[in-house]
Order: C-alpha cells, then structure tokens, then sequence
C-alpha cells in the first residue's frame, strides 16, 4: 500500500518551448543577421555558443550583447539591438490552445502543474505579457534560477519546491535529451510529440485526464 502511494503520480511538469508555446526563432536569428548585417551563419554559430550562459542567467541583456559583439567581431551594435531577441518572436510567437485546455483539465483533477523552461529574459518578458503561464504553479525559469534543463539541479529544484518525489512526477519535453535527464533523477519521462500522443502516454503512467469534444 505504501508503495502504491508513493507511486502514484502527483505532479505534472512540462516545457514551454514546441510543446505548448511554438515559435522555430528562425525569424528572430534571421531579422539579428539583417540588422546587424551578418551572415545567419555568424549568427546562429555566435547564439549557440552563448545561449547556455545567458539561460542560465550567467549573463544578463547587456553582458550578452556585449560578448555576441566580441564572438561575431561586431564593432558597433545597432541602435535596437535590445530588441532584437523580442521583435520577431512577439510577431510569430503560437500558443496551442488544445495543450493547454489539457494542463486545465489536468488542474481540475488536482494535479500540481509546474512549467519548467530555458528561457531568456526577453522571451521570459514577452510570454509573461501575454499571461500564457496563468495555468501553471510553481513557475520555474531557467535564466531565473540559475540553472537549465538537461542540469539534474533544475529537476531537483522543481521537485524540492514541490515537496514530492521523482517517481511522484511525469515531466514532459520535446527534447529527448531533456527526458532522459529526468529520468535520471527518476521522474517519469514523456517525449512530446503531438498532443494524441502525449494523452496516450499520460493514461499509460496512471494520469486522469479530461478530453474536451475536438
């Protein structure tokens, strides 16, 4: 019986970024290239290098501008070169309703529904406008928390904050290299694919889930 209990799923955490929030950012790396006349090459190359730290919060809006300058050889930065990680991702930015009329539904049931996302400030700062994380308790933000997923750290915070344990969680990424760091640290791990599928995997751990008529 106290295996049962301690079992029993709990708490559901899922991404942000190509699960409930869609956006491929190549309109943001794309109007970067443009304004501050670059090949996208230098420019996805010079983000890839300083995405982890800014995520992490390692580096702020400034210090991260300061050493994209110093990874491109960029000698002047445009004059709106804060707003170039926004602009375009304000513009272009989905939210899948249908995800989160699950995670909702998921509330209803009892379910603790904790988001847990690498994220940037300025994206941070957009989504938080649009309240599209209304749903969610507790919020974790990788540039917040000083740490990101694939980290076993940030998947101990979340559970700390939670007061539960791994094999009490199912936690939901589109990275499967982000799922199988969960499941490490012993959560259950979903790999999302479409929102069919999640359900599936759901019921197949234990979940209640409510489907609203499509």
């Amino acid at each position: 019986m106290i295996g049962d209990v301690m079992n029993t799923i709990k708490a559901i955490i899922f991404d942000a970024g190509e699960v409930f929030v869609l956006n491929s950012g190549q309109g943001v790396f794309e109007d970067m290239a443009r304004t501050c006349q670059l090949s996208l090459e230098t420019v996805i190359k010079a983000t890839s290098r300083l995405i982890p730290a800014y995520q992490r919060g390692d580096l702020n809006d400034e210090t991260y501008w300061n050493e994209f300058q110093k990874e491109t050889g960029l000698k002047v930065l445009p004059i709106d070169y804060i707003d170039l990680w926004s602009r375009e991702f304000e513009k272009n930015v989905v939210i899948d309703q249908e995800v989160l009329g699950l995670i909702e539904g998921l509330t209803g049931r009892g379910y603790v529904i904790p988001v847990l996302s690498n994220t940037i400030p300025p994206h941070l700062k957009a989504l938080k406008s649009i309240d599209v994380f209304r749903p969610f308790e507790p919020k974790i933000f990788s540039c917040e928390v000083g740490c990101r997923k694939p980290e076993a750290e940030i998947y101990r915070l979340v559970l700390e904050t939670i007061s539960l344990c791994p094999e009490q969680a199912v936690f939901i990424d589109d990275s499967a290299e982000y799922v199988k760091a969960a499941r490490n640290v012993g959560m259950h791990g979903i790999q999302y694919k479409d929102l069919l599928s999640l359900e599936k995997e759901l019921k197949a751990v234990g979940v209640l889930i409510y489907t609203k008529m499509r």
